[in-house]
């Protein structure tokens, strides 16, 4: 059974990949290239997991992350966190949220994403 994804990145070569990973899991994915615009979808429904770039045009993934956070609808959601940078580099960064959080480095590997998704999810 599928979970609903949101997929915020701001490249659309990362997000056609990371889409067609999710789906190959039977999930059902949307996607949103800044902060703004995924907001807008979250006021719109709800999703089971967010997969968040950390670089992210007008706010960064952790303000983005903090943002959404802030809704009592999106406290526990999980997040996976894509980056360039090291995971100790990141975790140490202000405004790093509490759990269910993941890290992956990127360019995250199929496989990898798809492992850390179900984690994640706990299917």
């Amino acid at each position: 059974m599928g979970h609903a994804v949101l997929v915020i990145d701001d490249d659309r070569d990362d997000q056609v990949a990371l889409r067609a990973t999710l789906e190959s899991q039977g999930h059902e994915v949307s996607s949103a290239q800044d902060c703004a615009e995924a907001l807008r979808l979250l006021l719109r429904r709800d999703f089971d997991l967010l997969v968040l770039d950390m670089s992210l045009p007008g706010a960064s993934g952790l303000e983005t992350a903090g943002l959404i956070r802030d809704s009592p609808r999106f406290h526990e959601t999980p997040i996976v966190f894509l980056s360039g940078y090291d995971e100790e580099y990141v975790r140490g960064m202000p405004g790093w949220p509490s759990e269910p959080v993941a890290y992956l480095r990127k360019p995250a590997s199929a496989e990898s994403l798809a492992a850390t998704v179900t984690t994640m999810l706990g299917a």
